[in-house]
């Protein structure tokens, strides 16, 4: 290549050219494909000539295989299992992308206990009516836990207990008193499912313990303070939230012996 251009430059280069003349423009532009044919016919020349043959390559002598043993016992494939497909590559553990599988296995005791203890809670309006005298209310509230037994045996029956407080005013013989009445209660409730609702009716026995202090700071009676047996019958309607670990819906309850009462409210159930 380093020839053709010392022959381009003696022999047409260095002869002169008119300053404007069309000769001299089109071999100025040409100049860039001239190079680029000579590169080319330069670097054919080179892919044609003869190359150095490369050296032989040397084989190890191959060893000879030993003949397989009469008694020798065959490998045996195992079928594939009937949900695989043949040639399906299943991740091995301890690959990366094999999934892991993590079995949660309960205990005995987890799973009898499981759904069976329940926390709840209620406020509401109780309208109070002594034996002797009257009783203005001042609302009420209550604490119960419960405790489902056997479904198979028993279906779906709780044991309850409770904790109801009543506040108000007791007037006897016009005589003011601030009262408070200790409800204790312990009965059962029979669960209905009735679509997303449940309907629950329950019975309840109890005992009041009554607590009263005289406005007027004179000595309580013990006509006043003598505690009552009562009985408790109501029923309502829950809604669960939360996987139906949270039960809330209205109740209403009647209670008699001792005081007659009528109780109304809204209760929030826990399951655990």
């Amino acid at each position: 290549m380093q020839t053709c251009l010392q022959i381009f430059n003696h022999k047409i280069l260095s002869k002169p050219f008119p300053r404007h003349s069309f000769a001299r423009k089109l071999l100025l532009v040409s100049i860039p494909s001239i190079i680029s044919l000579g590169a080319s016919s330069v670097i054919a020349a080179e892919a044609d000539s003869p190359s150095k043959p490369a050296a032989a390559e040397v084989k190890a002598p191959s060893t000879p295989k030993a003949a397989p043993r009469a008694d020798a016992p065959k490998e045996v494939l195992a079928p594939p299992a009937m949900d695989e497909e043949p040639g399906e590559n299943k991740p091995v553990a301890g690959e990366k992308g094999a999934e892991e599988v993590k079995l949660v296995v309960k205990s005995a005791t987890s799973l009898r206990l499981e759904t069976r203890l329940s926390l709840g809670t209620s406020l509401g309006w109780a309208v109070v009516k002594p034996s002797k005298g009257s009783f203005v209310g001042l609302g009420t509230s209550d604490i119960s836990a419960q405790w489902r037994l056997v479904p198979e045996v028993t279906g779906p029956l709780y044991v309850t207990g409770r904790y109801a407080p009543f506040v108000g005013v007791w007037t006897v013989d016009k005589r003011d008193y601030d009262a408070t009445l200790h409800g204790l209660y312990g009965g059962a409730e029979y669960r209905i499912p009735a679509g997303k609702a449940t309907v629950k009716i329950g019975a309840e026995l109890g005992y009041l313990l009554i607590y009263a202090k005289a406005q007027d700071m004179t000595k309580v009676p013990s006509s006043v303070t003598n505690g009552k047996v009562n009985l408790s019958v109501g029923g309502g309607a829950d809604w669960g939230f939360a996987s139906n670990k949270v039960l809330v819906g209205p109740f209403a309850r009647v209670h008699v012996l001792g005081f007659s009462i009528f109780n109304v409210g809204a209760s929030a159930r826990f399951v655990f």
